[in-house]
């Protein structure tokens, strides 16, 4: 599925040139075995054969070169006059024309349907990647994860070498610490135009790889750069865009996720912190009634009231004021727990005991 990189002709190969010249020497003994057994266009067909096989198997130049060798062995071996490349017969010519013609329209027809197949085999196997990533990014639950998934899809699919990089949620690049300066601004490039830049995407078509962005413009996630292709390779460049639109989506769905979480967090502190407050300040407001009641009324007429009342009310003012005092400094100390890094201490205790110091405390305020 790799892209290939551009080689010499397989034609100008050894081993290319082997097949064709055992191609070539395979019709030839056949036809020389059939000789004064079969007519001329019979041994014509064994080499008609052998290009068919050569078109099937081998690339178009080398199948080319193949259906002229065919026809010029034909003519060399058994095309009167033998051993010669003259023609005496007008009808012969005709014929070798006729075979050429043939061979070569074989060659070309033969060389497009397996171009089209391994077209298709490619597609078949993009598709396959694509539903492959798309199944494993549903189960990525970070940006590294997908960064991972992402580096390995791309480096299945192309040769590369392959660089992605994502955008922190600070506006900076994630990328690898050794990526050169170069690939690093093609990536800010690609980013800050929100398009394709490379060789087949009408922008900056004299570089040597293709910078594909993450998302779009507002929700851009990151790019990727893909090296050593091919301008021409347009269903390389859709299968890229593929990619890291999957890419993209996944990175989005992950911020959403977060950001939903941490908006349910904050939902759930308000709440607690509303509930607490509401809590404090029943807490609070109860003692201070008291105090102000119990004051108010010893201010105004102390020597009206009896020793024993105006104990019970200084009582009162002393119970309220402590607990007042006591519950201002667990609220202090729940805000030092919520705020400090150090562990609690924590051991066992009686249920019992706790409770009934609680019951304790609300009896003496309101039996």
């Amino acid at each position: 599925m790799k892209t290939p990189t551009p080689t010499l002709p397989a034609a100008l190969s050894l081993r290319t040139a082997s097949t064709i010249l055992g191609l070539l020497a395979l019709a030839t003994a056949g036809a020389w075995w059939l000789d004064h057994q079969v007519s001329l266009t019979s041994q014509a067909m064994l080499y008609v054969l052998v290009v068919v096989i050569a078109a099937y198997t081998l690339p178009r130049l080398a199948s080319v070169v193949c259906a002229l060798g065919a026809v010029t062995a034909f003519n060399f071996f058994f095309v009167p006059p033998r051993w010669t490349f003259a023609v005496e017969s007008q009808e012969h010519l005709i014929a070798l024309f006729t075979m050429l013609l043939v061979a070569l329209v074989i060659s070309h027809l033969a060389a497009g349907l397996r171009r089209e197949t391994e077209l298709a085999h490619c597609n078949e196997m993009r598709a396959r990647q694509l539903q492959e990533l798309a199944t494993t990014l549903a189960g990525a639950s970070s940006s590294d994860a997908v960064r991972a998934l992402g580096q390995q899809a791309l480096d299945a699919a192309f040769q590369g070498p392959n660089h992605l990089g994502l955008l922190q949620a600070d506006a900076t690049l994630s990328c690898a610490p050794d990526l050169a300066p170069g690939i690093r601004d093609g990536l800010h490039s690609c980013m800050r135009e929100n398009a394709a830049l490379g060789p087949g995407t009408g922008r900056w078509p004299g570089l040597n790889a293709w910078y594909l962005p993450l998302g779009s413009k507002g929700r851009m996630q990151g790019a990727a750069c893909i090296q050593n292709i091919q301008a021409a390779d347009t269903e390389g460049l859709e299968h890229a865009q593929a990619l890291c639109a999957l890419l993209a989506q996944t990175l989005r769905q992950l911020r959403l996720s977060a950001d939903m979480v941490a908006a349910q967090v904050e939902a759930q502190r308000q709440q607690v912190q509303s509930t607490f407050l509401a809590a404090i300040s029943h807490d609070l407001r109860t003692p201070l009634a008291a105090v102000v009641g119990a004051a108010s009324a010893l201010q105004p007429q102390p020597d009206q009231l009896s020793a024993a009342e105006q104990v019970r009310l200084l009582g009162s003012i002393v119970r309220e004021a402590s607990y007042l005092s006591t519950v201002t400094e667990n609220t202090l100390q729940l805000v030092q727990l919520a705020n400090t890094a150090q562990p609690l201490q924590r051991d066992w205790e009686s249920m019992e005991e706790i409770v009934g110091a609680v019951l304790a405390r609300v009896r003496a305020r309101d039996r």
